[in-house]
């Protein structure tokens, strides 16, 4: 049986690929020996792809069986290839991914989308459903986890949440699973461990999983040295939920990119993790200082604010490590709603100042619209947190709310009284306690602040906001009327846009709203 497994990735990655089906094939590959006659191969298409071409190389590698990868930025276009495909082979389609949450299978169903759904962490379960589908007269039970679509386009199955042990898992890029030719983007992605210690109810990364479960140490080095040493890779990201949820096997990992960096030689890449504030020490943060490529860094100082985004590329050279915490709101009723720890004010004024002390950068992540947050409490936590940039290369990264399939969080919308999108990505609109318009106008704001913020126009912004003595929104709302009342300005989409979100302001919005423009209005407004 030939399996075909489909990646299609977001235009914004340099990486061109998934890691989650190279995973699937590199653990395929071991568990089918050759006289199983099972062949696997992994197509990748960028989300812009037309659909006639993707479906035309599916249907050119003769697959027996097609598989999906669904996230939710690409689901709606797994839906048109999966309609274009069927019309015109029958062939099994198989949908997996953070996309396919049982929630979400009996609408796929009524709609005549795919064949088969797995449902969580797929090695297993997608082995065993290909042993079903090698031997189709003797009439195997559904592996569980693993849903069909019937004729009358209901759906059979029930769901488990047991996984592969990841020490059973080979790894993608060792093994020589992965496509020789992606290494020439050198940009990769790592797993050191899957599930998560916090159970957030707007997240799916825990995988509803019971526990932590990491891949062994010596198999995650290995790793990093063939990326780095070998392939020559300039950007990993490290995909964990949180790095150091085990801290001595984190400080081993940065010890040992410190001695790739100090002994031999090594120019390292840019390295992505995210851990929380309350999860590391005085040991791991100073491992971390030891991977930048220059002591004394201050980008947002001596940059030239352009019209295009500079912070996740000047703003951040020689750092080395991206550190990202995830904060999502300060309001004690929203941190509780959604089942996330307090942030307490004293140890995080001290996490701070130490990683200023190290100059560490940071990217902290808060989210828009989420349940019990306030238009006036969401400002308040941005204020809050905004001295400690202050200064800094830190960026700020704001995402409005999008309702994940199989969150706790959509089970719970009607509680919360919480609109959103049907087709993804499922933006909130409105909650129960951020009218459709409060949030619209937050989004606007927040925008605008993060066009001033997140660029070299960061010094000019704190002198403007500190000189008029108001509040963080009272500046941000006369900031943003000064847009509006600008002639050039007017046919931005901040002005005029129907819908204001992270994907306007992580691009468009520095052509449309000119650094000469901004630059000139703070300067105005410092004196």
């Amino acid at each position: 049986m030939k399996l075909v497994l489909i990646n299609l990735y977001s235009t914004a990655t340099l990486a061109r690929y998934l890691l989650s089906s190279y995973v699937l094939k590199a653990y395929l590959d071991r568990v089918f020996s050759e006289d199983d006659g099972v062949e696997v191969a992994v197509l990748d298409f960028a989300t812009d792809s037309s659909i006639a071409s993707m479906g035309q190389k599916i249907l050119a590698a003769r697959p027996q069986a097609v598989g999906y990868s669904c996230y939710l930025w690409n689901i709606e276009r797994i839906v048109e290839l999966i309609q274009w495909v069927g019309e015109r082979e029958m062939v099994p389609q198989i949908l997996g991914g953070p996309e396919i949450a049982p929630s979400r299978l009996t609408q796929l169903a009524a709609d005549g989308i795919g064949d088969y759904y797995v449902c969580g962490e797929g090695e297993g379960r997608l082995a065993r459903l290909l042993r079903n589908l090698m031997h189709p007269a003797q009439e195997i039970p559904l592996p569980s986890g693993v849903y069909r679509r019937r004729q009358t386009n209901a759906i059979e199955g029930e769901t488990s949440y047991r996984a592969v042990a990841l020490t059973e898992i080979p790894s993608p890029y060792v093994s020589g699973a992965m496509d020789e030719r992606l290494y020439s983007r050198r940009q990769a992605f790592l797993e050191t461990q899957r599930g998560c210690r916090y159970k957030c109810n707007y997240c799916v990364y825990h995988k509803h999983l019971s526990r932590i479960d990491h891949y062994p140490l010596e198999r995650v080095l290995q790793e990093l040295d063939f990326l780095i040493l070998e392939k020559d890779v300039q950007a990993l990201r490290i995909i964990d939920a949180v790095f150091s949820s085990d801290l001595t096997k984190a400080k081993r990992i940065v010890e040992h990119l410190c001695r790739l960096k100090e002994r031999n030689g090594v120019r390292l890449p840019w390295i992505y993790w995210e851990f929380t504030y309350s999860s590391v020490d005085d040991e791991l943060l100073a491992g971390i200082a030891r991977l930048k490529t220059r002591e004394a860094i201050a980008n947002a100082d001596d940059l030239e604010a352009l019209d295009r985004p500079q912070f996740f590329s000047e703003m951040l050279q020689d750092y080395t490590a991206i550190n990202c915490t995830g904060f999502q709101s300060f309001h004690a009723p929203v941190l509780q709603a959604c089942g996330r720890p307090k942030i307490l004010p004293s140890r995080l004024t001290c996490f701070m100042a130490h990683i200023r002390r190290l100059n560490l950068v940071f990217k902290f992540d808060m989210i828009l619209g989420l349940p019990n947050e306030t238009i006036g409490s969401y400002f308040e936590g941005l204020s809050f947190l905004l001295p400690f940039l202050k200064g800094t290369d830190h960026i700020l990264n704001i995402h409005r709310l999008q309702m994940l399939p199989g969150s706790q969080l959509e089970a719970q919308a009607t509680r919360y009284d919480l609109h959103y999108s049907s087709q993804a990505p499922h933006l909130v609109y409105e909650t129960g306690t951020m009218s459709r318009q409060e949030l619209d106008r937050a989004s606007r704001l927040s925008a605008l602040l993060f066009r001033m913020l997140n660029s070299p126009l960061r010094s000019r912004f704190y002198r403007a906001w500190e000189n008029n003595r108001e509040t963080l929104s009272a500046f941000l709302e006369r900031t943003l009327r000064a847009v509006q009342n600008d002639a050039d300005l007017a046919h931005s989409n901040l002005v005029s846009g129907a819908v204001v979100d992270d994907d306007y302001w992580f691009g468009k919005m520095f052509e449309q709203i000119p650094s000469a423009w901004l630059s000139a209005y703070l300067e105005e407004h410092a004196r």
